[in-house]
């Protein structure tokens, strides 16, 4: 669900800009590396909560 979301927001920003996602499912970071893989935007970084096993900081960037 993180990814859909994530899908649909990107589609109104900017090529460019930076945009961060909070998830907890715990697919989520290698979800992400893939579709921007895939879709070609920048993952800029995946950060682990501190004291939360799966709550997940995810850092991207549009390119197109």
């Amino acid at each position: 669900m993180p990814l859909l979301r994530a899908r649909r927001f990107l589609s109104t920003v900017a090529p460019g800009e930076v945009v961060q996602i909070w998830a907890t499912d715990l697919g989520a970071p290698a979800d992400f590396e893939a579709y921007c893989a895939q879709a070609g935007h920048v993952l800029l970084g995946v950060e682990r909560e501190a004291g939360s096993p799966a709550f997940f900081k995810i850092t991207l960037a549009k390119c197109s």
